[in-house]
């Protein structure tokens, strides 16, 4: 018979348990499963906080994408437009030629798929423009291709604003 007295068990006085070491920490039984887990990260609101965090950067970043997007779809139409001006100016045959030609690659630019297609294509429109830039040209057909002119580097730079958004 027992008198009903307790004893108090001390784990770390036992030799057969390590220290320190609980034998519960060992048992497949008390491992948490990932349900219970990922139940436990969301009571806690960790993991809700950083895919909350992650969520709001990503869609900061596409909102500032779609923004410099917009701004570069008004650029290009700028462009097209002061091109189109200048186009009704009185060209001689080489500028109406080189003029023809910008407005070629433009089409293909904006029918592009790749960034690097549109790289390469944005380098030759450059490289047209300055050939227009470089002949005798009158005083309203400067002003029209120093415009234009501005407008392209602000499109490079818009453009190198939306990569490293990307990125």
């Amino acid at each position: 018979m027992e008198s009903g007295n307790t004893f108090e068990v001390y784990p770390s006085l036992d030799p057969e348990h390590e220290a320190g070491v609980s034998e519960r920490e060992h048992s497949p039984e008390s491992q948490k499963t990932e349900s219970e887990l990922m139940l436990s990260a969301f009571e806690n609101g960790s993991r809700f906080d950083d895919e909350d965090e992650k969520a709001r950067d990503y869609n900061a970043r596409l909102d500032k994408a779609d923004e410099i997007q917009d701004e570069l779809n008004d650029i290009n139409e700028s462009i097209g437009v002061a091109s189109q001006q200048l186009m009704g100016l009185s060209l001689t045959p080489e500028q109406q030629r080189l003029l023809y030609e910008i407005e070629q690659l433009m089409a293909q630019r904006k029918a592009a798929e790749t960034v690097t297609e549109r790289d390469r294509l944005n380098e030759a429109i450059n490289q047209k423009t300055e050939a227009f830039s470089n002949l005798p040209v009158t005083a309203e057909q400067g002003g029209l291709l120093d415009e234009i002119l501005k407008m392209m580097a602000d499109r490079t730079e818009a453009e190198e604003s939306l990569r490293s958004v990307l990125n």
